[in-house]
């Protein structure tokens, strides 16, 4: 991510996404892995997982 309002970063930025596939590839992995974290279904197995042990 960038600063807020930045838009030299952004440019920066985008330009390395189109411009680097290794990059890429790497900063969509992380993210699908980081959205699998955040997920609800995650989430409500971990609350299921809690509320069973009180």
């Amino acid at each position: 991510l960038v600063p807020m309002g930045d838009d030299a970063a952004m440019a920066e930025a985008l330009g390395r996404v189109v411009g680097d596939a290794v990059w890429r590839q790497d900063l969509r992995e992380r993210a699908l892995e980081r959205a699998e974290e955040l997920s609800s279904e995650r989430a409500l197995k971990a609350w299921e997982s809690l509320l069973s042990d009180v």
